[in-house]
């Protein structure tokens, strides 16, 4: 049964469920579909089980770096992350899908991208340096830090670092992981957290 409330509509009417979506009311059929997955069918399950695998430790990351854009296309963080990872960074042939993490995005956006950035290990971290920036209000952009540790599925993490005008910043890694093969990326974000740059892929460790 579909119930109108507050001139917002939702709910099962016949072979069609309305709901909200963000601030969009969305229409769609429902019903059970007999005939056997094509391949391109089963390419998108597993990229969308690939995809769900991967973002499940960054949660946090990418609510907040893809949030800007998400919200202007009408998704959700998450969504706009899954649409530009199996765009992107899905490679292979269906069964044998993977993520290419040089072509994946961990944050989308219009801020200008680190200049220069580079990224040194350490016994305890990661040391990142980039150009340092002066004019404001690009200096006072925060750099957001990524180690994806793809072996473990896990992730290491800050999304509130040092300055641009600063050059650099640390991320600390746990010593029973420093020595495990690492994703590393890096990114900027406005001081009101309403803007953040395209993450830069800085290789594997």
């Amino acid at each position: 049964m579909a119930i109108k409330k507050n001139g917002e509509t939702s709910g099962k009417l016949g072979n069609t469920v309305t709901y909200q979506l963000l601030n969009k009311t969305v229409t769609r059929t429902i019903g059970v579909n007999n005939n056997p997955p094509t391949k391109a069918q089963l390419a998108n399950r597993q990229g969308i089980t690939i995809g769900n695998a991967f973002m499940k430790p960054i949660k946090a990351f990418i609510k907040i770096s893809f949030k800007t854009v998400a919200a202007k296309n009408g998704m959700y963080p998450h969504n706009r992350a899954m649409s530009n990872l199996k765009l992107k960074a899905i490679q292979g042939t269906y069964p044998d899908l993977s993520i290419n993490y040089a072509n994946l995005l961990v944050s989308e956006g219009n801020l200008p991208e680190a200049e220069n950035p580079a990224v040194v290990k350490t016994d305890t971290g990661l040391r990142f340096t980039w150009d340092k920036v002066k004019t404001f209000p690009r200096n006072i952009d925060q750099v957001m830090l990524m180690a994806y540790f793809s072996e473990l599925n896990k992730a290491t993490y800050i999304t509130a670092g040092a300055k641009r005008s600063s050059g650099e910043d640390f991320l600390e890694i746990k010593p029973s992981m420093i020595n495990e093969k690492m994703e590393v990326y890096i990114a900027f974000i406005s001081e009101e957290r309403n803007f953040v740059s395209n993450s830069t892929y800085l290789g594997q460790i």
